[in-house]
């Protein structure tokens, strides 16, 4: 979660995004990588266009930690390896820390914008207990105290989903311990 804290902004629309137009090497224990973003908020060596070679066909990946690289250099992927090694172009829309929930957020919001043939959505099993919460509880890397840090959700009514908590409130820092993290009500 350290490095959460330098790489990852505040966002309204779907809580965190990548810092953008940054290049921060993130000093992990056993292997420090390097952490690149485009323009447009999400790791990637480039921009996203939003046209399309004809020719190339395109992949979005959407996902969480493991879709967004979380201890690999941008290069090192599964989605820059499917763009190295098939030619396909591959854009990762993948974010750390996020659910299934703002997954959609961002395909509505911002990935489906741009031209694709193929969207590959990757879950974790860790994205299920995220979608039940509008807040989490996270270590701030310069003071090391907890971080009420706020995301969308969608609720229930009746068998329609309603969105919920946008705009995403800014992070807050908490007074004491928490234990566990705040669940929809």
């Amino acid at each position: 979660l350290k490095a959460h804290r330098v790489t990852l902004t505040h966002d309204n629309d779907i809580g965190r995004r990548y810092v953008s137009n940054s290049k921060v090497r993130i000093p992990n224990v056993k292997y420090p990588y390097l952490v690149k973003t485009n323009a447009q908020g999400f790791r990637s060596n480039s921009d996203f266009f939003i046209k399309k070679n004809p020719n190339v066909k395109r992949i979005l990946f959407l996902g969480d930690s493991n879709t967004a690289g979380d201890n690999v250099n941008n290069e090192y992927r599964f989605s820059d390896l499917v763009q190295h090694n098939l030619g396909f172009e591959c854009y990762n829309f993948g974010v750390a820390g996020t659910g299934l929930d703002q997954h959609v957020l961002i395909y509505e919001r911002i990935a489906n914008q741009f031209e694709h043939d193929v969207l590959v959505i990757c879950p974790s099993l860790c994205d299920i207990p995220r979608n039940m919460m509008k807040s989490r509880v996270e270590k701030d890397r310069t003071s090391g105290r907890n971080i009420l840090v706020h995301k969308p959700y969608f609720r229930n009514d009746k068998g329609k989903l309603t969105l919920c908590n946008v705009p995403v409130p800014k992070p807050q820092l908490v007074n004491g311990e928490i234990s566990q993290d705040i669940k929809e009500e």
